[in-house]
């Protein structure tokens, strides 16, 4: 490597240690919950890292405003319960991108025991982009799919009223080590 590839190297990590500082500083003033801090840092910093602007950390001033007026739960009660394969989590209406991580979370404890898993979360917010998601579901050595539903904001041709929604869908397997296919 040479020097001007060691100082590019260099200047790049130091972005990232200050976006990830700066990100900290700034959960810490709206969210008191540790672990939801943490699952934002990681998702947004992944995010800045993809280069995903449309849901990377332009959406963090949204999320703040929402904080402040209520409309998301930064102090949840979450609910699981399964049924067979089926995974129902009620997130209380917090932070998507949290109830996302819980559900993980749980399909990784249970993903050896079963051949498919479908997990349902309701009263959640939006969770970001959903290949974040599939992931990290992938690296579980199987084949991932999310989504999410959203409400209705396109017409087609010819409507008047919007009657189809922009819901992500995510579909991801791991390569090898660290290497995803992600759609």
């Amino acid at each position: 490597m040479n020097v001007f590839s060691a100082c590019i190297k260099d200047s790049k990590n130091n972005i990232i240690i200050d976006f990830k500082k700066k990100l900290k500083d700034i959960l810490k003033i709206h969210i008191k919950n540790k672990e939801i801090q943490t699952v934002l840092e990681n998702y947004f910093l992944e995010a800045q890292l993809k280069n995903i602007k449309s849901h990377g950390i332009k959406r963090l001033p949204l999320i703040i405003k929402r904080i402040q007026n209520k409309s998301i739960n930064t102090k949840p009660k979450i609910k699981k319960k399964w049924e067979g394969s089926k995974l129902i989590i009620d997130a209380d209406n917090t932070l998507g991108h949290y109830a996302m991580i819980l559900a993980i979370r749980e399909i990784k404890k249970n993903i050896n025991k079963k051949k498919t898993i479908s997990c349902i979360i309701k009263r959640s917010t939006h969770f970001g982009y959903s290949g974040y998601y599939s992931s990290k579901i992938a690296n579980f050595n199987c084949i991932s799919f999310v989504t999410s539903n959203g409400p209705s904001l396109m017409s087609p041709v010819g409507f008047k009223e919007p009657i189809v929604s922009n819901s992500p869908l995510s579909i991801s397997a791991k390569i090898e080590q660290n290497k995803f296919f992600e759609l």
